[in-house]
């Protein structure tokens, strides 16, 4: 089966005929499901490498950002209730150089690529963040309350040290398909 790879994300896709006339349907369109814990995709068989990449690329995208906002509502409001803040917004987006921004305002935006890393490395930079709400600087007293909401804060940290560049740069990386 053939499979297609974005960053440390593994597809495997079917390639069907352009018509499938024991069905009677024609497959003109990429379809990408989550399926019992791996991804599965089809695509039409006439498609080329680059174009079956680009829209599964694409599509894994936009898969990742709805698990994300739906993941973030989640964690948010579980630290919140710790934490006992309310942002004025919070919100994924694309950021190049940040895993997450805490703005004067109060509002909070989180790098969607961060879905893709371990769930307590998420909830680490979501605190983080959250944090910020209460301490706005990087001081002792602000660090000692992420260690009391997350005691192992250090190791989180450190993971996102060590492993975050591949995440910042899913983008930059090459996708690649093969077939086995």
């Amino acid at each position: 089966m053939p499979t297609f790879t974005y960053g440390t994300t593994t597809i495997d896709y079917i390639l069907y005929r352009q018509e499938r006339r024991d069905m009677k349907i024609s497959i003109t369109l990429a379809n990408l499901v989550f399926y019992q814990g791996r991804f599965i995709a089809t695509v039409p068989q006439n498609w080329s490498q680059k174009q079956v990449q680009d829209t599964l690329e694409k599509q894994l995208i936009r898969w990742y950002r709805k698990q994300g906002v739906k993941k973030l509502q989640q964690r948010t409001t579980y630290y919140q209730s710790l934490l006992n803040v309310q942002p004025k917004s919070i919100n994924l987006r694309t950021q190049h150089k940040r895993r997450g921004t805490c703005t004067p305002d109060g509002d909070i935006y989180i790098n969607w690529r961060l879905i893709m890393a371990p769930s307590n490395v998420f909830d680490y930079v979501i605190v983080h963040e959250l944090t910020h709400l209460i301490i706005q600087d990087h001081s002792v007293e602000f660090w000692k309350l992420v260690k009391f909401i997350l005691p192992d804060y250090e190791y989180r940290k450190e993971w996102l040290r060590v492993n975050g560049l591949s995440l910042q740069h899913q983008k930059e990386q090459t996708c690649s398909l093969s077939f086995l």
